[in-house]
């Protein structure tokens, strides 16, 4: 029986390891105080993200042909992109899809009508 199997790692660690981070501590560095260019730039890329989530989200929506997909596609839809600009899209999304596409008629119609 090995104690390695018995005994966490972390009480099997030599005063040495515990030694050398308590010196890491030490040499941390308090952080900078950000720019308003920064906090910008942040923000932009932070809203790029949600627009390319929302993005994928509106593909999903897109392509969902059975009743459960419609009903968890809506289901997110309230609980994180419910916002006047996301429904219009959602909407322009949905109303702009390839009329030879049939088979999404009745999907889109569930979408909608639940949205």
């Amino acid at each position: 029986l090995d104690p390695k199997d018995v005994i966490p790692a972390v009480l099997l660690q030599t005063g040495k390891k515990e030694v050398e981070k308590t010196d890491e501590k030490e040499e941390v560095e308090q952080p900078e105080m950000k720019t308003k260019e920064e906090i910008q730039k942040e923000r932009e890329e932070a809203k790029a993200a949600l627009a390319s989530d929302f993005d994928l989200y509106l593909t999903r929506a897109s392509k969902a042909e059975s009743a459960k997909q419609v009903d968890d596609i809506v289901i997110e839809f309230f609980h994180e992109w419910n916002t006047k600009g996301n429904r219009r899209a959602l909407a322009h999304q949905l109303l702009s899809v390839q009329r030879t596409k049939l088979h999404l008629l009745i999907p889109h119609s569930r979408l909608i009508a639940t949205v």
